[in-house]
Order: C-alpha cells, then sequence, then structure tokens
C-alpha cells in the first residue's frame, strides 16, 4: 500500500470519527444581569426613610455554591453540567442587584454593600436553598427557592420575610434559557420583597403583608406563577438484573393509556393516581397495582409483589437445544405461554417471564398441562430470580430427544448469569492428521498428532461496551514410521479484544495478542548432520558434525505481540452470520532471542555443514485491516474466520499477512471433525513466500463448568 493510500485511510477514519462524535464541546459561562425594563416605577419613593441598610452576601449550601450549574433528577439525584459554568458569584451578585434595586428606588437614605463604620438601622439578608436546572425527556424547568430577610440592626429578629418557591417551564432545554429565566424570577422576586418592605414601612402591620401584596397584582413587573401540575417518575425494577425485561402499562383514572416502559426504566408522569398493569402472559394474567401516586420532583418505586422466571434448554454438551418449552401455573393449569430458549451465543436474548409468586410447572415437546414425562416444576418466590436449566438427551443424530434433567442454577451460577460477564472453559482431545511446508516451500511434510487443547473464553457484553478474551493451549506429541514420539505441538495464543461502540455497528476498538510456546523446539534431521551457528554479525558459536537433534527456539522465544486501535463495523450481525471488519494503527513485536533458522548447505575448505543462522527480532508499525466473522451451517457445521493484514509505514520491512480458517463439523455426542487452513507470509532465505499450514482433527470435547 502505497504511502499516500495510508494517509488517505487514516484521513477517512478521523473524518469519519469527527462526523459521528461531532466537535468538541467548548466550555461556556454565563451570567445574571440587571435589566433596566424590569424595574417598577410604582416602588420609587419621592423621599426616602432616613434610614441606613447593609445587605449582606448571600448564603448558599456547598452542593450549590460551586461553578457548575447544578443539574436535577427526579429524586435525591443531582449532577453538576461540566462545560456549563456559571462566570458570575451568586453570593454576591443577588445582593449587589438588591443594592441596585434600592438606590433606584430611593427607598434609604443610606444603602450599602460593605459593612457601615456605625451599626445600621437595618439588616438584609438572603439565602438560597436550590437553584437547579431540570432536564428530562418530555419537558425542562428552572427551580429557585430562596428566601429574603429585612432585620432590625441591633436585633436578630426577623421583621419582613419573603419566600420564593418558583418552577418555570422553559420553551427548550438550553441553558441560555434557564439563566435568562433564574435572571427575571431573581429581579422580580427582589421586587416583591421591597413591596413587602415598603408596605410595612407604611403601614407597620407585618400580618396583613400578604392581602396587601394581592391588591398590587396590577404591577406589570409581577409574574404569576403557572397554575400547572408538576412531574414525576415511575419506576419498577427489573429484578433479573438484564434489558430484555417486558414493559408494564400505565393506566389514568379513566383508563387510557399515558405510559409504557420496560420494567427497569421509568416513565415521566404528571401528579396524580394511576393504574399499572405489568407481567407475563395475556392481558387478563397482568398483575396489577392501582392507586399508584406520583408527586412532583418524585421517583416513585413500585415494591415488588412479582418474582422472575428464565429458563435455558441445553443438551448434555452444554449447547443450545432448539425445544419448545411451555409454562403452566401448577395448581390451575392454567398456561401463560411458550418459547424457544434464547441461543445467547449468537446474540439473542433470554426471555424474562414475569409471574405471581406461586408453584409452576414447564413442559417440553410441546406437552400438555397434565403429562407425567418431560416436565418439571418451579418455585417462583416474590423479588426473587429463579433461573432454571433444562437438559435434554439426543439422538445419534444430534436431535434433541427427552428431557434428563432439570434444576435452579447455584448462586454462583445465578449470579454469573444475571452479570453480564460469561465465561466458557473446555478440554479437547484431538486425532491430528498434519501437513505444512515450514521448512521447504516446495514440499509438504506429513505426521500423526495426538494433540490436547485447554481452551478458555472470557466476554464481557453490555452496550456499549464489549470485551472478549480467548486463550487457547496447544500440546501434543507426534510419532513417524521413523522417529519415537516426540513433542510436535506447543502453542500458548492469547486474543484480547475491547469495543466501545459509540452508535450502532460502529466503534472504537483496542485489542492485545500474544502467541508464544512452553517448550525449547529441535529440529531432528533424516540423518545426522553436521552444522555451524552464527550470530548476526557472521561469527561462529555453535558447531557439531553428527547431530542427531538441533535447537531451533528456547523455551518462549520467539514471542509475538500484537496492539492495534482504530475503527470497528459490525457488517453482518445475524442468528447465523457474524461479521466484522477492522481498520486502524496496529503495533508488531516479534521477538526472536536465540532463535535459529536452517540455512544453505555449505562445502568450502573449512568442511561441510548446514549454516544456521540466528534471527533478528521485528518491530513493525503501520495500518492494519482485519476481517472476523462466523457462520453457521446446517448439519451442525460452523466456519470461523479471522484474517488481518499489516503495512508497515517502512517500506524496508515486509507486510504481516495472516488468514486463519477454521471448519467445524459435530459428527456425535463429543465427537467433532474440525479442519483448519493457516496461511502466512514468510520469508525463507531472503525469499518471501506463503506458508500454508493444513490441520484435521478428530476432536474429544469435554466441557469444563
Amino acid at each position: 500500500m502505497k504511502k499516500t493510500n495510508i494517509i488517505y485511510l487514516f484521513l477517512f477514519i478521523m473524518i469519519f470519527a469527527g462526523c459521528t462524535i461531532g466537535k468538541i464541546t467548548p466550555t461556556n459561562y454565563y451570567v445574571l444581569e440587571y435589566f433596566e425594563h424590569l424595574q417598577n416605577d410604582n416602588l420609587y419613593r419621592e423621599i426616602p426613610l432616613e434610614k441606613s441598610v447593609w445587605i449582606k452576601d448571600l448564603k448558599i449550601p456547598s452542593n450549590y455554591n460551586r461553578k457548575q450549574i447544578v443539574l436535577r433528577h427526579f429524586g435525591p439525584k443531582i449532577t453538576y453540567a461540566s462545560k456549563e459554568l456559571w462566570g458570575i458569584k451568586l453570593t454576591e451578585i443577588i445582593p449587589d442587584f438588591i443594592n441596585k434595586k434600592l438606590e433606584r428606588y430611593n427607598v434609604f437614605q443610606t444603602t450599602n454593600r460593605d459593612v457601615l463604620n456605625e451599626r445600621p438601622d437595618f439588616i438584609i439578608s438572603s439565602k438560597i436553598t436550590n437553584i437547579e436546572f431540570y432536564q428530562n425527556e418530555n419537558s425542562s424547568q428552572a427551580r429557585l427557592v430562596m428566601e429574603f430577610n429585612l432585620k432590625e440592626g441591633d436585633k436578630e429578629i426577623i421583621i419582613v420575610q419573603h419566600h420564593v418557591s418558583r418552577d418555570e417551564f422553559l420553551a427548550d432545554d438550553s441553558f441560555d434559557n434557564f439563566v435568562l429565566k433564574i435572571n427575571d424570577i431573581v429581579l422580580n422576586e427582589i421586587d416583591n420583597f421591597i413591596l413587602k418592605m415598603e408596605n410595612y414601612f407604611d403601614t407597620g402591620i407585618v400580618e396583613k403583608l400578604a392581602e396587601t401584596e394581592e391588591k398590587n397584582k396590577e404591577l406589570t413587573f409581577v409574574q404569576e406563577k403557572r397554575k400547572v401540575k408538576g412531574m414525576g417518575f415511575l419506576y419498577l425494577p427489573a429484578i433479573s438484573q438484564t434489558d430484555n425485561e417486558p414493559y408494564y402499562t400505565v393506566y389514568d383514572q379513566n383508563g387510557l393509556i399515558v405510559g409504557s416502559a420496560r420494567m427497569g426504566e421509568s416513565t415521566i408522569l404528571s401528579e396524580g393516581k394511576y393504574t399499572v398493569h405489568y407481567g407475563s402472559g395475556s392481558s387478563a394474567q397482568m398483575l396489577t397495582k392501582k392507586n399508584v401516586e406520583i408527586l412532583q420532583r418524585y421517583k416513585t418505586v413500585v415494591e415488588p409483589d412479582w418474582g422472575v422466571l428464565m429458563v435455558d434448554i441445553l443438551d448434555e454438551e452444554r449447547n443450545y437445544a432448539k425445544v419448545r418449552y411451555e409454562i403452566f401455573n401448577a395448581e390451575s393449569g392454567e398456561s401463560f405461554g411458550g418459547e424457544f430458549p434464547a441461543d445467547e451465543e449468537i446474540g439473542e436474548k433470554r426471555r424474562v417471564w414475569i409471574l405471581k409468586p406461586g408453584l409452576y410447572k414447564i413442559t417440553i415437546n410441546d406437552k400438555p398441562f397434565n403429562t407425567l414425562t418431560d416436565f418439571t416444576t418451579v418455585l417462583v418466590e416474590n423479588g426473587q430470580l429463579q433461573d432454571l436449566r433444562i437438559v435434554m438427551g439426543i439422538d445419534e443424530n444430534n436431535n434433541p430427544t427427552n428431557l434428563v434433567g432439570a434444576g435452579i442454577l447455584s448462586g454462583s451460577e445465578t449470579l454469573k448469569a444475571s452479570e453480564d460477564w460469561k465465561l466458557f472453559s473446555s478440554i479437547h482431545g484431538n486425532f491430528n492428521a498434519n501437513s505444512n511446508n515450514a521448512t521447504d516451500k516446495n514440499k509438504q511434510e506429513f505426521t500423526l498428532n495426538l494433540n490436547t487443547q485447554m481452551e478458555n473464553r472470557l466476554v464481557y457484553d453490555k452496550i456499549p461496551f464489549h470485551f472478549t478474551s480467548k486463550n487457547i493451549i496447544d500440546l501434543g506429541t507426534s510419532k513417524s514410521s521413523d522417529t519415537d514420539f516426540r513433542l510436535s505441538l506447543d502453542e500458548f495464543d492469547l486474543k484480547n479484544t475491547f469495543i466501545y461502540y459509540f452508535i450502532k455497528d460502529v466503534g472504537f476498538y483496542s485489542r492485545f495478542n500474544m502467541n508464544s510456546h512452553f517448550f525449547p523446539t529441535y529440529y531432528y534431521p533424516t540423518e545426522a548432520e553436521a552444522y555451524k551457528k552464527f550470530d548476526e554479525n557472521g561469527n561462529e558459536i555453535e558447531a557439531a558434525i553428527d547431530a542427531e537433534k538441533i535447537l531451533l527456539n528456547p523455551a518462549v522465544y520467539p514471542l509475538n505481540l500484537k496492539e492495534g486501535i482504530g475503527l470497528n463495523m459490525r457488517l453482518l450481525n445475524r442468528a447465523n452470520v457474524n461479521l466484522y471488519f477492522r481498520t486502524g494503527f496496529g503495533l508488531e513485536q516479534d521477538i526472536k532471542k536465540d532463535v535459529f533458522q536452517k540455512g544453505i548447505f555449505i562445502d568450502d575448505e573449512t568442511g561441510q555443514y548446514f549454516k544456521y543462522d540466528i534471527l533478528e527480532s521485528e518491530y513493525k508499525k503501520g495500518t492494519e485491516l482485519s476481517l472476523v466473522g462466523s457462520m453457521r451451517f446446517p448439519f451442525d457445521l460452523t466456519y470461523n474466520t479471522d484474517a488481518y493484514i499489516l503495512f508497515p509505514f517502512d517500506k524496508s520491512i515486509n507486510k504481516t499477512v495472516e488468514w486463519e480458517n477454521t471448519f467445524n463439523m459435530k459428527i456425535f455426542k463429543y465427537v467433532s471433525l474440525e479442519y483448519k487452513l493457516k496461511l502466512e507470509n514468510k520469508e525463507l532465505n531472503n525469499e518471501e513466500y506463503i506458508y500454508s499450514e493444513h490441520s484435521l482433527f478428530l476432536r474429544l470435547t469435554y466441557i469444563l463448568k
């Protein structure tokens, strides 16, 4: 790949990511301003009171006294807008507004924000309890709760007090609109406070201030609170801790549907009382909760009066078995419906049954309620998850036959099933016929092997995150017609991939792969041969004239490491086909410590021998492309492919090409036939060629718990 093509590829990735994610969000700062149009000329006094007043700094709780604008959620939860900040100090700006209004209205002879040299006649204090921005999917509100107090200078007694509790709906969810609304509320409520003070000074009566305020409603600056119902949340918990619980439906007092959501998700409703329907089965079998009250700014949680049942059906090898089951009430025989179990290996979601606590009978193979075969029972308990596993027998054609076992998972397995981490472990025994051209590109060598494989796979899958760690350990012995049993297979392979999906089917990936082995590797010549080993400077470091085995690789080395980051695209995600394409920046380290390769035959004055050259470690970085997929076909045939190409930035370094293909066909219980084809580009005697490895396994499998 040309350098310009690589540049274009990275530009495409950056542009695509930029268009998808959007621009970097700037930090915004907001201020409160004194607006002249919000003054009320009716509050102006021709002759001021011959009194002095000191306006103290505003008090505010620490959780609101910060730069970030507070976002309020229904219930006790608040968060902070990291990029939306106050550009002023609330503790100073609001008292400054009070001071300015008093001066404009000529209320006191002396008005001051600083402490006076002599005791003032009056002191004004203010306090904010809540200043919050409500944001939800249906509406946005600005909320301000505060108070203003007027005290005599030498006393702690409050003589005039004004409470403010305002919840104002906003036209949109912009922070600009929120700040403007708060600005208007503050200026208008300061006028209301001044109105109360002036009435007190004119009448000397505190008790009748409310009546006085009613008489002054014609003042144009006073904004009445909107007479609307507040909003609250309704929440039904998800006992299974999955995202596949059924929906609940909310009805108002007139029997109309006003809301619906999955259990485990909240729905927003106006204040009032509602009826909630939830559960599994027909509409007549639904559970009902009446007179559920929704309060303003409060999350009403419905305590569970139901239990949860989940059903898995597997064969004795723990493979998904496509067998329908049906759920009956064990006492009445009432059917709640049937379902095929989910095949989680291909991404299907398990069915979550919401049922009234009690005893239930589960039948398979379309058996009726009164069957005495192919059934089991389970007790569904209030607020509990029952994870039922049914195990099927299989016939000679690998088809499910009858129920051979059933039961509730143990506590640890239930926890594992309800979480997003899944661990799969198995041991395989293989009979292997192998051919490859590793030592001679024009010659295939054949061997028979007895191999053991340990496989572990750890998966975390919860949108938007996906993590897979796959570890395979292969050990095997081989014997040919003219040799004893020798170590023929020794490989440790670890592949880790993490994906973050920022939109559906598209995300960023990072990966780390490692390939190595445990034991030293020897070459066994057909006849004893002479050899010499040379280091990277051409110096002879080892020699023999009649060697029957020659050390090529020490334990662990060569050690191959691969890392990569980039863009992951899910091209296909169907029941029987999964296909992923990845492209990004890749690194590769092929560490070859004391690793030798057989070279040419030498016949000169020093003698006749084969030359073994030490291999140098290779380090690559460049653009990587990969295609990973799996497919399922009829007759229990599966195909997995993993193709990988690394184009180094340094053109003097050969590219890396790897393509691994695996076909597996189940023959009968615990036995399968597996064929692997692995292709790589390699270099032998300074010549690049395609290395191919063919492996045919007769595989015996034992699934670990």
